[in-house]
C-alpha cells in the first residue's frame, strides 16, 4: 500500500471497527457516545490519539491527534483554522463535530457554533471510499506541509497495521508490554473482550 489513505480504503469499515475496538481495549479507552454516533478510539496518555466516529450508516469519521504535529492547534488564535479543517467534511458527519458543547467526547476549540473538535488530522468515509478533510488539504498547502506525515495519520493510524494482518500472534510479536503495558495474554484478552 503506497499510503494509509490506500490502506484505509481497501479495508472494509467492519474491519476497521474491529481493530478499532482491539486497540480501545487495549489502551483502555472506553467507548463514547456522540449524537447518534459511536467513537470507538485509542490514545496513548501522552496526548496522541485517534478516534474513529461511527455513525451506523456506512460513513465514518476518522479524527487523529498527534501532540508533535505542527497542526496541533491548541490556542484560541487557531481556532479559525481548527474549523477550517473540517471544511469539505459531508454534512451529517461534520455536524457531529462542530458546535461542541463544553462537556462533550472531544476537547474543542472555538465556541458556540464554532467550536470544533481538536484533531491535527482529520478523515471521511463517504460512499464507500475514505478521502483527507479538503480543509485539511489546504491548510497543509498553504503551510507546505505533508497531510499524511505532518497531520499524524501515519503516526496515529500505525498502530491499525493497515494493509498488514491483524491478529493476537502479530500485535503479541510487537513488544504490547511496551505499548500496552500487557503480554501476550493480555493481547488475547483484549482480541476476546472486544468480540474479535
Amino acid at each position: 500500500m503506497s499510503t494509509v489513505l490506500d490502506a484505509r480504503n481497501a479495508t472494509p469499515l467492519p474491519e476497521l471497527e474491529r481493530r478499532a475496538r482491539v486497540l480501545a481495549e487495549l489502551s483502555r479507552t472506553p467507548e463514547a457516545r456522540l449524537g447518534g454516533a459511536r467513537v470507538v478510539g485509542w490514545e496513548n496518555g501522552a496526548g496522541d490519539s485517534a478516534a474513529w466516529v461511527l455513525p451506523g450508516d456506512g460513513t465514518a469519521l476518522l479524527l487523529v491527534l498527534d501532540h508533535e504535529s505542527e497542526l496541533n492547534l491548541y490556542v484560541e488564535a487557531e481556532a479559525g483554522d481548527q474549523l477550517r479543517m473540517y471544511s469539505g467534511v459531508p454534512e451529517a458527519l461534520r455536524a457531529l463535530v462542530v458546535g461542541l458543547p463544553d462537556e462533550s467526547v472531544f476537547l474543542a476549540l472555538g465556541s458556540g457554533a464554532e467550536a470544533a473538535a481538536v484533531a491535527s488530522g482529520v478523515a471521511f468515509l463517504h460512499d464507500g471510499v475514505w478521502s483527507l478533510s479538503p480543509g485539511l488539504l489546504a491548510l497543509c498547502a498553504e503551510r507546505g506541509l505533508d497531510p499524511l506525515v505532518d497531520s499524524g495519520l501515519n503516526f496515529c493510524l500505525h498502530e491499525y497495521l493497515l494493509g498488514s494482518e491483524f491478529t493476537v500472534q502479530a500485535l503479541s510479536a510487537r513488544d504490547p508490554e511496551a505499548r500496552w503495558g500487557v503480554d501476550a495474554a493480555g493481547v488475547a484478552e483484549a482480541f476476546r473482550v472486544a468480540g474479535a
